[in-house]
C-alpha cells in the first residue's frame, strides 16, 4: 500500500510538472510591477474597456515618468468621453512646462528642468469642492497657474461639484481623439520615454499619503496586464525601477491531494496552510491572517488539469480539493514590491508534502497575485480564519505562568502578550489541534485573541507508544498522559491592570481529557 501511495505521488508531480501551463516562464502572471511601457518604439497603451472609470467627484492618480529625450511637446496620458468636446482628464509637457487638463481647462507649471534617464514620481489629485488639481513631483507639491486651452470648457468652481465623466477611454504615451467611437492618436505628442506604475484611487489622498504610500496598487486602475490593451508594445523589465513596500495581500489557490483516504476538513485545510506558509516563507515576512475557503469544482475543470485519460484516472482514484486562500504578510524591512512578488511566486509554487507523506499542497501558480495594500480589511476575513503573529518587535513577554508582565509599544493600541504554559493531555489524539481548540473555546473571544500557538520541543513527555512513525512535532500517543510546553501569543484590546486579572485566571498548568 505504501508502495502504491508514493507511486501515484510521483505519476501525479510528474503530469503537473509536464502540464503546459507550469512550463511557462515563473513570473507574477498578472502584474506589471517592475515593468514599463517604453514608447521609444512604440504609440500607445490604451485601458482595456472593461475596466471602467466611475464618474468621481475626487481622485488621485500616480504614475512613474522616465524621459529618454527632450521633446517640446508629450503627452503621458489622456482620459477623454465620447460626449465631451475637451479632454476630461490628462497630462503632458509643453514647452519644459508640466500641462495638467482637467474637464478642457489647462493647468500650467513654471519651468521644469526634467533630467533625462532619471525616474520621477508624478501624483495628481482633485476634489470637486477645490477649484484647483494639485500636482507633486517626487512628493512635493508644483505651483500650477489655470490657462486657456486650445479646447476649452467652464472652469472647476463654475459648477457646484462638477465628476468626472465615467465610462470614456484612457490612453498612455499619446493624445488621442474619439471619432464615431474610433480612437485616433495625434502622431506629434508621443512620449520620449517610459511610464510605469500607473494607478487611480477613487478619493482624495493628502500630500502626506502621497508621500507615504506611493508603492501601493491602484483601486480603479491598476498596475496589471489585465487592465491595459499593450497592442504591439510588450510591457518591458526595468532593474532602474525600484518601489520598496511592506505590507501585502496574496490570493491565490491551491489543492489538497490525500494519500490515506480521508478528507480534508476547512478547519483541517487552514492548519495544513497555515504550517505550508510558515515553513515556505523566509523569516522576514511575517503571517498576519490566513483565510481558506473550499471551491467547488466543476467536471470541466477538472478535465482541463489533466492531458491524457491515464492522468484522469489517477485523480478519479485520488480527487483533489481546491481552496481559495487569503493571506496577510508583513515585509519587514521593506523590499521591492516586484522582488517581493517573484520570490513569493517562487516559494508557493513548490509542491508541499506533509512529513508523513499522506497529504500534498499544490498551489496554482497562475492565481498566485501578490499586492501591495495600503491596510489590511478585515471585512474579508471569515470568522475562522487563522491568525499568526504580526511581529516578534510588537510583542510583549514574561517567562512565568501565574506572574504576568507586560509592555506595549506607544504605537500600538492592543496589548501582545506571550504565554508560557505546560499541558498535559491524556487519550489519543492531535497535541497541536487539541490545545488550539481548547484556547480558542476557553479565552474569552471579546477580550482575547490568540496569534500563534507552538509546541515548545524541547518540552518532558511521559511515556507512551507512539501511534505512528510520525516525527517528534507530529507525534499523537496513544495511551497515557502526554506533557507539552507551549508557547501562545495573546493580543488584548483592555485596560493593562484587567488584561492580568485574566491572565491570571487562564494561565494555569491544564490537564485535558478529550
Amino acid at each position: 500500500m505504501i508502495f502504491v501511495q508514493k507511486l501515484l505521488n510521483v505519476y501525479i508531480t510528474l503530469s503537473l510538472l509536464s502540464d503546459p501551463v507550469a512550463m511557462k516562464e515563473r513570473g507574477p502572471w498578472s502584474s506589471l510591477w517592475g515593468k514599463v511601457a517604453d514608447f521609444a518604439d512604440c504609440r500607445y497603451w490604451k485601458l482595456q474597456p472593461q475596466v471602467s472609470i466611475p464618474a468621481l467627484r475626487e481622485l488621485t492618480l500616480c504614475f512613474d515618468l522616465k524621459l529618454e529625450a527632450k521633446a517640446s511637446l508629450w503627452t503621458a496620458f489622456i482620459y477623454r468621453h465620447p460626449e465631451a468636446p475637451y479632454a476630461e482628464l490628462g497630462l503632458g509637457g509643453m514647452s519644459g512646462r508640466i500641462v495638467v487638463w482637467i474637464f478642457g481647462m489647462e493647468w500650467t507649471t513654471n519651468p521644469i528642468n526634467f533630467n533625462v534617464s532619471r525616474w520621477y514620481s508624478l501624483c495628481l489629485t482633485w476634489t470637486c469642492d477645490k477649484d484647483r488639481p494639485v500636482l507633486y513631483i517626487d512628493g512635493v507639491p508644483e505651483n500650477i497657474m489655470s490657462a486657456q486651452g486650445k479646447d476649452t470648457a467652464p472652469l472647476i468652481s463654475s459648477s457646484p461639484c462638477s465628476k468626472l465623466a465615467p465610462n470614456g477611454t484612457l490612453t498612455l504615451g499619446a493624445e488621442h481623439f474619439l471619432v464615431n467611437g474610433i480612437i485616433l492618436i495625434n502622431p506629434f505628442t508621443l512620449l520620449p520615454g517610459k511610464l510605469s506604475l500607473f494607478r487611480l484611487w477613487g478619493r482624495e489622498r493628502s500630500e502626506q499619503q502621497v508621500t507615504s504610500l506611493r508603492c501601493t496598487e491602484g483601486e480603479l486602475i491598476r498596475w496589471q496586464r489585465g487592465d491595459w490593451n499593450t497592442k504591439s508594445c510588450a510591457p518591458l523589465p526595468d532593474p532602474s525601477l525600484h518601489c520598496e513596500w511592506s505590507t501585502y495581500r496574496v490570493n491565490l489557490m491551491f489543492d489538497i491531494f490525500c494519500y490515506d483516504g480521508n478528507k480534508t476538513e476547512p478547519y483541517t485545510v487552514r492548519d495544513i496552510a497555515h504550517r505550508w506558509l510558515r515553513e515556505v516563507l523566509p523569516a522576514s515576512m511575517y503571517l498576519h491572517k490566513v483565510s481558506v475557503f473550499e471551491v467547488i469544482r466543476s467536471s470541466a475543470e477538472d478535465s482541463v488539469e489533466t492531458t491524457s485519460q491515464e492522468d484522469r484516472q489517477v485523480w478519479w482514484i485520488v480527487p483533489p480539493k481546491r481552496f481559495s486562500c487569503l493571506v496577510h504578510v508583513t515585509v519587514i524591512p521593506s523590499l521591492d514590491v516586484a522582488a517581493v512578488q517573484n520570490e513569493m511566486l517562487l516559494r508557493l509554487s513548490a509542491p508541499y508534502v506533509q512529513p508523513s507523506r499522506l497529504l500534498k499542497l499544490q498551489a496554482d501558480a497562475p492565481s498566485i497575485q501578490t499586492t501591495p495594500v495600503e491596510t489590511f480589511n478585515d471585512a474579508t476575513i471569515s470568522p475562522g480564519d487563522v491568525v499568526t503573529e504580526p511581529s516578534s518587535a510588537t510583542t510583549a513577554t514574561f517567562h512565568t505562568t501565574t506572574t504576568i508582565s507586560s509592555t506595549s509599544s506607544a504605537n500600538l493600541s492592543n496589548l501582545y502578550f506571550e504565554v508560557h504554559v505546560n499541558v498535559s493531555i491524556t487519550g489519543d489524539c492531535d497535541a497541536q489541534q487539541t490545545i488550539s481548540s481548547w484556547l480558542n473555546s476557553t479565552l474569552p473571544d471579546d477580550m482575547m485573541t490568540l496569534l500563534d500557538l507552538q509546541l515548545l520541543p524541547r518540552a518532558h513527555r511521559d511515556l507512551g507508544e507512539l501511534k505512528s512513525n510520525l516525527p517528534a512535532s507530529e507525534a499523537v500517543f496513544v495511551y497515557g498522559v502526554s506533557r507539552y510546553g507551549s508557547c501562545s501569543s495573546t493580543q488584548f484590546p483592555f485596560e493593562q491592570q484587567q488584561n492580568r486579572k485574566y491572565m491570571k485566571t487562564y494561565c494555569q498548568t491544564y490537564k485535558i481529557r478529550p
